[in-house]
């Protein structure tokens, strides 16, 4: 931040609210001003409010770790909830692989397991098998969920053993 950015305000604060402050000034290694600006621009970035029973031991494992107990808690909820797939990353690791496969059985076991990975799930994408009318097989690949599936990507299925 610049000096012609920087606003100079008096605050007045309870001991408790200073001594707390300052407490973590020195495990953050921070100054006085520079924490409480941290802690301010955290405020208006997290929108959850945790109880004290419930954020305290997260505090603790915090604090031993030398992290952000935000940090803390956004790794558990990435690993607890694992984001879905992109549609590219689904084309490369399912839709690649129905294509090629030539047995039809195949495929659709494929098909079957692409559209239970969890991720394609969480995603909304989706793979189909259809056969045009001139006999070609296509993996067809629809995003947006089942409210509002649209064709995203269509590969054509080459050596089909139909």
């Amino acid at each position: 931040m610049s000096e012609s950015d920087e606003v100079r305000i008096t605050l007045r604060l309870p001991g408790w609210v200073r001594d707390r402050l300052k407490a973590a000034t020195e495990q953050s290694g921070r100054s006085m001003n520079a924490e409480i600006v941290a802690r301010l621009e955290e405020s208006f970035q997290d929108p959850l409010v945790f109880p004290p029973h419930a954020i305290e031991p997260i505090e603790r494992k915090a604090k031993e770790l030398r992290v952000p107990a935000r940090t803390l808690i956004l790794e558990a909820l990435a690993a607890a909830f694992p984001a879905g797939y992109d549609l590219y990353d689904f084309i490369a690791k399912w839709g690649h692989l129905a294509a090629a496969t030539p047995s039809s059985k195949e495929r659709e076991r494929i098909i079957e397991a692409a559209n239970n990975d969890e991720r394609a799930i969480l995603g909304g994408v989706e793979l189909r098998q259809k056969v045009t009318n001139t006999g070609e097989t296509h993996i067809q690949v629809y995003s947006g969920g089942p409210r509002d599936w649209k064709l995203a990507a269509s590969l054509l299925v080459l050596n089909s053993e139909e």
